[in-house]
Formats: structure tokens, sequence, C-alpha cells
């Protein structure tokens, strides 16, 4: 006889970066336009997570379950009605959904810490402060890979730059919080080059 294991307990499948990665970045990609006031590429760029998903779900079909897979449909379908910043955040939630899915790498924390970022500054944009991400707590597993080797001085930079995005998001300081989470993108860009 076999026993039944209550859906609550059944673990979701992980896999590698390489996977999923293609899909995460594309979404990344569309939130990142609209943070950097290129909103005219948003539509082309939901085609290109449309195509994405459809390589991802065609390539790996078992690895979210069909009401998982059934909700990014949804949002992916809905995207091109929303208003800019709602359809970056859209993307951005995808995104957290796929990156949960990814076994711990740096490419994971990466794109974990850049999707805290934009998402943080999405909220900063609305004023919704009570709803802005811990971006600390969300870079700091970035940190740990970078912690060393050539990454080190990149590190060190993010942290004294997280500091300065805690001061201004205390004083609730829309103008330096954008600034700051928009310098913490280009510095993990910075600490990505070879």
């Amino acid at each position: 006889m076999m026993a039944l294991v209550p859906p609550a307990t059944v673990q979701p499948a992980v896999v590698a970066p390489k996977t999923f990665g293609p899909l995460a970045e594309a979404l990344k990609d569309l939130a990142e336009a609209y943070i950097n006031g290129r909103e005219a590429e948003l539509p082309t760029l939901i085609v290109a997570s449309r195509k994405a998903w459809e390589n991802a779900r065609r390539n790996h079909p078992h690895i979210l379950t069909d009401p998982e897979a059934q909700a990014i449909d949804r949002s992916l379908d809905t995207m091109p009605i929303l208003k800019p910043r709602h359809m970056a955040e859209s993307a951005l939630g995808l995104a957290g959904t796929v990156l949960g899915r990814m076994k711990p790498s740096r490419t994971r924390a990466r794109l974990a810490a850049d999707l805290a970022a934009m998402l943080a500054w999405c909220r900063v944009e609305a004023r919704s402060w009570d709803q802005v991400p811990d971006v600390a707590e969300a870079f700091q597993p970035y940190l740990d890979h970078c912690a060393g080797g050539r990454h080190s001085a990149g590190a060190r930079r993010i942290t004294d730059y997280l500091g300065v995005l805690q001061d201004d998001l205390a004083n609730r300081s829309v103008t330096g919080a954008k600034r700051d989470l928009r310098r913490l993108l280009e510095l993990v860009d910075q600490a990505e080059k070879p």
C-alpha cells in the first residue's frame, strides 16, 4: 500500500540556475526598463519574458506545479494592461517565484539581490514605505558569495551603500532611496564584471 503525502509536505523541485535563469533575467530586464525610464521597451520585454517562459516550460514541464504555471500564464497575459509600475512589480513577483526553484548559487544570490533592490525601488516610488523589502537582508547571500577573492572590494562598496540606503529609507527620502537603490544595482553589475 502506498502512503499518501499531504501536499503541504511535498518539497518543490529545485533546479540549476541555467534552467530558469533566462526566464528570471528576462523578467528582471522588464522591471529594470521601468526603473530606468525606458517604458517604451516594456511591450517588447513582455514578449521576451513570454518566450523565455515558454522555453522553460517546454524544456522543464514538471518543475512547477500546474497552479504555479497557470498563475505565471495569467500574470503574463494581464501584464500588457497594467500600469508600468505594476508591470514591473508583477515581473518581479514572477521572477521571485522562479528564483525560489533555483538551487543556491552565486547566480541565484545575485538575482535575489537585484530583485529586492528593484522591488524596493518600485515601493519607494509608490511611497509604500511599509512594503519596502529588507534589501540588506536580501543582499547578504550575495555578499557572502563575494567575500574574499576578486569580488571582495565590490562587496565592501555594496555594504557601505546599504548603510546609506538604510539612512535614506529611515528618513523617507524618495529621491535619496531611489538613487541609492540604482547605485546598488550598478555596484552589483560592476562586481560581476570580469
